[in-house]
């Protein structure tokens, strides 16, 4: 959707940029070899080589301030993943019940409200 966005979608998102990842190196379907010279970053499911792509494509915040480095982002996310089986009981799950692929409107809850009593 991204790249058809980026190819069809008018002059605003000409511009657009986007990043492709996989668990594993070499191991895209072949109905996927086509991504207009994307080669995808393989963060061989490990959430800080995850957070570093991420981290490293971005560079910038959307008012154009460096973002932390990796290790602090990294940081960050595990404080996020100790504190989110609290966060889910106390809006009645049970924490394997909240996680971005299973829930991702309640786990996007949890990240807001870990951020706004972090700040």
């Amino acid at each position: 959707m991204a790249l058809g966005a980026k190819r069809f979608g008018g002059p605003a998102h000409r511009a657009d940029r986007i990043k492709i990842m996989v668990a594993d190196p070499y191991k895209l379907p072949a109905y996927l070899s086509d991504l207009g010279g994307n080669d995808p970053d393989a963060h061989h499911a490990d959430p800080s080589q995850l957070i570093r792509i991420v981290r490293n494509f971005l560079d910038v915040s959307p008012a154009g301030v460096p973002l932390p480095g990796p290790t602090r982002l990294a940081e960050s996310f595990a404080l996020f993943a100790a504190g989110l089986p609290a966060l889910a009981r106390e809006i009645e799950h049970r924490p394997q019940e909240v996680g971005g692929f299973k829930n991702y409107r309640t786990y996007l809850w949890c990240v807001g409200e870990f951020l706004k009593r972090a700040a």
